[in-house]
This record gives structure tokens, C-alpha cells and sequence, in this order.
């Protein structure tokens, strides 16, 4: 986690969204070890503020993504992700707002889009980022509950291959992305291919994410296991995973016997 420690700190000098990223989430880091209220709410009302000011910013460096920015836009887009998940879920705790983690997992996505884009630059750049490190060239290979639960993804998507091709097609591209995310962990265990999948999704799939479409929703929730990696390791991501499969699951109820081995999988890897 050097990089994380020294690299990126030193980085966000250089590129003010980045820096009051850092802000942000140092702020949400300082709500979980705070104990007295009117800190915590000032915490919060800094890390709201900070994430503001990092927005428009990011966006119009993702917009125009270089050799100079491509290391500071990854960084801000894994930032992102962190505090779009930590803060609705602070609030809720300290402010007894409303709280989905779906809605809440639907936000990031929409805040991500476009960030795919940072996948797609040319070879010498990513050679050249201090994450390239985190990027895993070899042939994907799962352990077997991975497989199997991969392959669980597709057989019910195949179902759908003659009646919906655009939404078979859309699903299919989001497995190949989770596949992918499984396979570059299980490499080498880090937090960038659990968030990467969220970038890499597309926009007609978070559409069926908010209108509750029931693979979507299962993928969503075989991503969840990888999300409960990082609950083991990271403050902001502790609880999530079980929540989120919790609500998924009461959305999926009414699916019929085929979909039984597939939603067994994430419950019990989330243990619940």
C-alpha cells in the first residue's frame, strides 16, 4: 500500500480533484474514530464538502485523460467509489438519513461512468503508471466456486439469449468484467479489481440495476463477494457486503428453483 501512503499524496499536489479526494475520505476516516457528535457531524459536512469541490474538477480530467493525469484520475476514480459507499452509510448512522445499499451501490456506478475510459489508453501509457503493477496479463483462472459461480451467471443469462439479445449481450459483458475482477484477485489480492468492475459496466446496466432486473441484480450480488474481501481489510467497506446481499436477496425472493445454487453462492461467502 505504498503507493497509496507516499505516491498518491504526493500526486494530489499536482492535481487539486485528487487532493481534496484525500480530504474527503481522511474526513469520513475521522468520523469512525470519532466519538464526540459535533465533531463527527463537522467531519461529515467536510467530507460532503471536499467531495463537492473534487467533482466537477475529476470529471473534466476524465474528459481529457493524458500521460500527466491517467495515475491521479485512477486514484480519484477508486476514491470515489470509497467515499460514495462510506458517506450515505455515515449519514444514516450520525443523521438517521434514509439508507439503500443498492441505491447507494446505483450512485457510484453513475458517478463512474466514463471512467472505463481510463482501461482503454494506449499501451506505453499504462507502462508507465505507477499502477501498472496492478494489471494482470496472464490467462484468467478461478478456483472452482468461482467458476461454477461464473458459469451459474451465464447458463441463467443464456435463457435470455433469444428473447432479449441486447440485454443477453449487455449481462454477458458485465460476467466477462466480474470474471475478470475474480480472476485478477485471486492473482494477486488488491483492492483495484473489486472497484475497477464498478467503472467498467455500463450505463444500460446500472439502468437495470435501478429498475430492479433480476440478473442484473445477481450479478451485482456475485460482485458482492468481492466486496466482502475488502470489508476484512478496509474500515469503509466492513458490513457492506452482508447488507447489500441482504437487500438484493429481498428483491430476488420470488425467483423460481433454477436461480436456488446461484443465490446460495454469495450468502454464504458473505456468511449470511
Amino acid at each position: 500500500m505504498e503507493d497509496w501512503q507516499i505516491l498518491i499524496p504526493k500526486l494530489a499536489f499536482e492535481h487539486e480533484f485528487l487532493l481534496h479526494g484525500i480530504f474527503s475520505l481522511a474526513a469520513l476516516h475521522m468520523v469512525t474514530t470519532t466519538t464526540d457528535p459535533e465533531q463527527v457531524l463537522s467531519y461529515l459536512d467536510t467530507a460532503l464538502e471536499c467531495s463537492e469541490l473534487a467533482f466537477a474538477p475529476f470529471r473534466g480530467a476524465l474528459a481529457h485523460l493524458a500521460p500527466l493525469n491517467c495515475d491521479a484520475v485512477f486514484a480519484q476514480s477508486a476514491i470515489v467509489t470509497i467515499i460514495g459507499i462510506a458517506l450515505p452509510r455515515l449519514n444514516a448512522q450520525h443523521r438517521g438519513e434514509p439508507f439503500s445499499m443498492i441505491e447507494t451501490m446505483i450512485t457510484v456506478f453513475e458517478l463512474l461512468q466514463g471512467a472505463s475510459k481510463i482501461s482503454q489508453i494506449s499501451k506505453p501509457w499504462r507502462q508507465a503508471s505507477i499502477f501498472f503493477k496492478y494489471e494482470w496479463r496472464g490467462n484468467p483462472m478461478l478456483d472452482p466456486e468461482m467458476a461454477n459461480a461464473i458459469a451459474q451467471l451465464r447458463a441463467l443469462n443464456g435463457s435470455i439469449e433469444n428473447t432479449d439479445s441486447v440485454q443477453h449481450i449487455m449481462n454477458e459483458e458485465a460476467i466477462d468484467s466480474l470474471e475478470d475482477s475474480f480472476a485478477k484477485f485471486t492473482h494477486a489480492p488488491h483492492p483495484a479489481p473489486i472497484l475497477a468492475w464498478i467503472a467498467y459496466v455500463k450505463r444500460e446496466f446500472v439502468d437495470g440495476l435501478r429498475a430492479r432486473q433480476p440478473l442484473q441484480l445477481l450479478i451485482l450480488m456475485n460482485w458482492a463477494v468481492l466486496l466482502n474481501e475488502l470489508g476484512a481489510h478496509f474500515w469503509w467497506a466492513k458490513g457492506c457486503s452482508e447488507e447489500l446481499v441482504a437487500e438484493l436477496l429481498s428483491e430476488l425472493k420470488d425467483q423460481n428453483e433454477k436461480w436456488k445454487l446461484a443465490l446460495q453462492w454469495p450468502q454464504q461467502k458473505v456468511g449470511i
